[in-house]
């Protein structure tokens, strides 16, 4: 409004719906001062200086030729998302022909490693340090200097929020640590958005304590109840598992009764500490080995039909992931189960997750001291957005950690979630 005439101003970020906010807040201050409309226009490709020929836009990752534009300033918001520079390499290139270019890039820390925020985190704090020159840069980082001080003294606060008590109010932060101190994902999550501290994007899922539940039950004593099915249909040589969980009327405990499969090439070619392993597991009756190189996935049907035919245990529900499903699918829908697809996706399976580690820190969840299971949770990561939203993945991404049974008991719990009301009148 003040400056030269024929600016081009960018509000950027990862997505469109990001890159909005600070445009919607640009025209909130917009039409305060100019309420009629008589110096300024905004539509929905920007916002635009009807006397002086300047406008604002906005560009964001799904946005097609960034290149080629002519920016003089750009604000990039929640860059702790991008993986790379695409964007804000296009922006500085658009500016190389401005005498006195600005670009503003605010952030909080996310859950990307090696990205680009982190390169220019490197950077910046070598700037600070004085181990490089860079008259162009101004770097405002706040952060805290210890994890440990944000539980310690809540004084040490405004270190990472400058405007608590102004803006963000200190009674938010203090339910957030109440919350992560219950909460694996709300702890990972508060670490990052509210003190500033780089999370990995995959962390440690449960603590040993958690996992450890040496409870044990009779399958006979489940005769004749009615359960809800979940299945992992794994790559052929990867482990599957089918699970069953089962309540009692006045009592919220969860029994889980687990097989898992896996085929015979695969024992053959693990180490020997995992073939010594699985071969223990299989004649304990944990595991099934599949004869050839492949998963029978009508050998997981049978087992599911065993426990109708010998303990009368009937199963609602049937929860599969999408992996290679559809002869299983057509092999249990001919015998009379009801399945049901459970996306291998934040949004489907960050609530049953999170109610799965509620369940297990509580002890309510009686996975029959497994020993499958017990290692199965021990290798699980969790992987989190920038929403808050939790998926599982393997830790460290060890390609020999199994995680099967983990992600089957979360598939059980996303359909236990959408059928509860109708699973719990059943078994009442």
């Amino acid at each position: 409004m003040i400056g030269t005439g024929g600016n081009d101003i960018v509000c950027s970020s990862n997505d469109d719906a990001q890159a909005n906010i600070i445009f919607e807040e640009i025209n909130n201050m917009r039409e305060q001062f100019d309420p009629k409309g008589k110096r300024t226009h905004k539509n929905l490709k920007g916002i635009f200086n009807l006397k002086n020929k300047s406008k604002i836009f906005k560009i964001s990752d799904r946005t097609r030729n960034k290149e080629g534009r002519n920016i003089d300033g750009a604000i990039l918001d929640e860059s702790n998302e991008m993986e790379d520079n695409t964007i804000a390499k296009s922006i500085d290139q658009s500016q190389s022909t401005k005498d006195e270019p600005w670009f503003i890039n605010i952030t909080t820390e996310g859950f990307v490693n090696d990205g680009y925020l982190d390169d220019e985190l490197k950077y910046a704090r070598k700037v600070l340090n004085k181990e490089l020159e860079d008259a162009t840069l101004l770097s405002w980082l706040y952060t805290q200097d210890s994890e440990n001080e944000i539980w310690q003294d809540e004084r040490s606060w405004e270190k990472s929020n400058p405007s608590l008590g102004t803006i963000k109010k200190k009674k938010y932060i203090k339910d957030q640590i109440r919350k992560a101190q219950h909460d694996k994902a709300e702890r990972v999550f508060m670490l990052a958005k509210d003190f500033n501290i780089k999370q990995n994007n995959a962390t440690a899922w449960l603590t040993e304590n958690e996992v450890v539940n040496e409870s044990t039950f009779d399958i006979e004593d489940l005769r004749g109840c009615i359960g809800l099915g979940a299945v992992d249909l794994s790559e052929t040589t990867d482990l599957s598992c089918a699970k069953v969980l089962i309540m009692r009327p006045d009592s919220q405990k969860k029994y889980i009764l687990t097989k898992y499969f896996i085929p015979e090439s695969k024992v053959e070619q693990g180490t020997l500490e995992d073939r010594k392993n699985y071969l223990q597991w299989a004649k304990e009756g944990l595991i099934e080995i599949c004869p050839g190189n492949e998963n029978d996935y009508s050998l997981i049907t049978a087992w599911f039909v065993l426990l109708y035919k010998q303990y009368g245990i009937r199963v609602y529900k049937v929860g599969y992931d999408n992996w290679n499903a559809k002869y299983f699918i057509k092999e249990m829908e001919d015998i009379g189960y009801e399945t049901e697809k459970v996306g291998m996706d934040f949004n489907n399976l960050s609530n049953p997750m999170k109610l799965v580690e509620a369940d297990l820190r509580s002890k309510l969840i009686n996975y029959n001291n497994n020993s499958v299971t017990k290692w199965n949770l021990g290798n699980t990561a969790l992987k989190i957005d920038n929403f808050g939203r939790i998926m599982p993945v393997k830790v460290q991404d060890q390609q020999n950690r199994r995680i099967d049974g983990a992600v089957t008991l979360i598939i059980l719990y996303a359909i236990y979630q959408r059928y509860k009301t109708e699973y719990l009148q059943m078994v009442s």
